[in-house]
């Protein structure tokens, strides 16, 4: 006759302790496997605490002389409708401090400003000068792709791009110009 020992599926009789046989999920069977006396299964086992762990929580979480009340959980007497509700109040919470968060960033950003001139400024113009040769460039191999027939129709972006050569050219002769 088998008497239950330790745990649910540790099962002991005249021939030893052994896990009793087990359904898997699939319906397949495992077999009893035997075990020493004594074996506490794998679940049951008690999670390891320091010494520092085990004090800590033996202390209570407020200052002596204050008497706190258990507190009473109140999902517990609410419907399950109202505890869905009270989940999203509280995720809109959540979304609502994420969201005032990034907007106290961004304008900090915003006051903040980066130097876009170097204190040599001749090379910050020197790269701007190569950056609007190269977009002028740019503009001169569309038109003569259109001519050439490679292009049957410019996009918007592409007339866009065509519509800014006049001012691209203005500021660069003024960059040119200056010493």
């Amino acid at each position: 006759m088998a008497v239950p020992d330790m745990g649910m599926n540790v099962v002991s009789d005249e021939t030893g302790t052994y896990i009793a046989a087990s359904q898997r999920p699939d319906g397949s069977w495992r077999k009893p496997r035997k075990v020493k006396p004594g074996y506490v299964p794998q679940e049951e086992v008690p999670t390891y605490e320091s010494v520092g762990t085990q004090w800590l929580k033996s202390k209570p979480s407020f200052p002596p002389g204050v008497y706190k009340e258990p507190e009473i959980e109140k999902n517990e007497s609410l419907s399950k409708s109202a505890k869905k509700n009270e989940k999203r109040k509280q995720k809109r919470k959540e979304k609502k401090e994420r969201e005032t968060c990034v907007k106290d960033v961004t304008t900090c950003l915003h006051r903040t400003s980066i130097e876009d001139k170097p204190k040599d400024g001749s090379l910050n113009s020197e790269k701007r000068v190569k950056n609007l040769k190269k977009k002028l460039r740019q503009i001169e191999e569309l038109k003569q792709k259109l001519v050439s027939g490679e292009i049957k129709e410019l996009s918007e972006d592409q007339q866009k791009k065509i519509g800014r050569e006049y001012t691209l050219t203005d500021e660069l002769e003024t960059l040119e110009t200056l010493p």
